[in-house]
């Protein structure tokens, strides 16, 4: 196919569906009304089930990347059409798409979508590939801790009595500037969905949360990971240390630049 060259952002392919995507149009839409005239337009990637969602209505653009489920030939398994990397391409092409915006669903945690827009020429907004893969990898995101100087949690514990599970909410740019911007405590979980969290926590005293915050950044900053994301940590609050789940570390939370 023909290879797309780099330009600047004008186009926003979401490769996302739902709430995450009305919450990047409408961002990008007020972002407009600040500009004359408007630069971006945003372009819904939505399948056939979704056809009248609102998100789809609200883009100013949309393609249909086809039924709401596929089989994966390598695996036999049946996944989300936002994963079927083949028309994820033909749909950033067809969109003449100058950006790509992964979301929050799982095709926003992996590199093969950042890898895709570096082979067309694309801007993806979130961390480049190389950190997505080191952090899709459970042990070398062990040792990232390790090299932070955070505990890790080992993979066969059975728990730590007590512990808190903490976020902390981090930017970084392209230029290395890295800030932690906010700890979170999860309050409330549903089947391991967070439904409610508390800010800041209640948990912490000044003191340890400059300390999470500083290991945050510094297991950012060791990833080379840029643009946002939640930074997951558990808490014992008997040693009082931000303690680092095996292979469970950096969550993105991409936002454009």
């Amino acid at each position: 196919m023909k290879r797309i060259h780099k330009r600047s952002i004008e186009r926003i392919a979401i490769v996302d569906r739902g709430e995450a995507a009305v919450r990047l149009i409408r961002a990008i839409r007020e972002l407009n009304h600040e500009q004359h005239p408007a630069a971006l337009a945003t372009i819904a990637f939505f399948t056939e089930l979704d056809h009248q969602a609102i998100f789809v209505r609200e883009a100013d653009d949309a393609v249909c990347i086809g039924p709401a489920a596929f089989i994966d030939q390598r695996d036999g398994q049946r996944k989300s059409s936002y994963l079927n990397q083949g028309r994820i391409e033909e749909a950033l092409l067809t969109a003449q798409a100058s950006a790509a915006w992964p979301g929050w669903g799982i095709q926003a945690r992996h590199a093969w979508l950042a890898e895709l827009c570096e082979r067309l020429g694309i801007t993806f907004i979130g961390p480049d590939a190389a950190a997505l893969r080191l952090l899709s990898d459970r042990n070398g995101v062990s040792q990232l801790a390790q090299q932070a100087n955070i505990p890790v949690v080992p993979e066969n514990a059975r728990g730590i009595e007590g512990a808190h599970r903490l976020e902390v909410q981090v930017i970084a740019d392209q230029y290395g500037t890295t800030r932690a911007i906010d700890v979170r405590y999860r309050t409330i979980l549903h089947h391991n969905q967070k439904v409610l969290e508390e800010s800041s926590s209640h948990l912490l005293p000044p003191e340890k949360e400059r300390e999470l915050r500083e290991a945050a950044i510094r297991l950012c900053q060791l990833a080379g990971y840029r643009n946002a994301a939640s930074v997951e940590f558990l808490y014992d609050p008997v040693q009082r240390l931000p303690l680092s789940q095996h292979g469970d570390a950096i969550a993105g939370k991409h936002l454009p630049d």
